[in-house]
């Protein structure tokens, strides 16, 4: 069995580590940090306009229909230069969920919004007694008119503040 990475996958790791070397530098890291934001958005808007955001959403909705192992590479680079912000909780935690639980309606009229980096969208699953075992979770939806009122509590919600930055 193969471990090792197609010539394109390689040349998409190069492309992923040289645009983050020059746009994430750890000047910007260190100011995210310091300046307490969230991340930089010029960075999220130029991951957008790279079609990085749509690497996993399939190309009927203006995706690339990459796969897990596209992603792994994006994330593993993502992670060396310390890339704050929802490139990974966007697309991925909620795209995917989007994916697998969504009408074709919300598909069609969520997913293009995440691939452009017009929406961003916080994963909220982990509870106070419960980490990852999602059958277990108690936060319940109701429908109430249109719309569902949603009760329940979560302690951790990643990106939550992103979309206010």
């Amino acid at each position: 069995m193969e471990f090792e990475f197609s010539e394109e996958q390689e040349m998409f790791r190069q492309a992923a580590r040289d645009f983050l070397e020059k746009e994430c530098p750890m000047t910007l890291v260190r100011e995210i940090e310091d300046n307490k934001t969230d991340y930089s958005p010029e960075v999220y808007r130029k991951i957008a306009d790279l079609g990085w955001l749509g690497l996993m959403i399939p190309e009927k909705y203006g995706g690339s229909g990459g796969d897990w192992v596209d992603m792994a590479i994006l994330s593993e680079e993502m992670g060396r230069s310390l890339l704050q912000g929802p490139a990974y909780s966007t697309p991925v935690l909620s795209g995917q969920a989007i994916l697998s639980f969504g009408a074709e309606q919300q598909q069609a009229e969520l997913l293009p919004y995440i691939l452009q980096g017009k929406h961003i969208y916080a994963f909220c699953a982990a509870e106070p007694d419960l980490i990852s075992n999602l059958p277990d979770i108690s936060t319940i939806a109701r429908r109430n008119g249109n719309g569902y009122l949603i009760s329940g509590n979560k302690s951790f919600v990643s990106d939550a503040l992103s979309g206010t930055g």
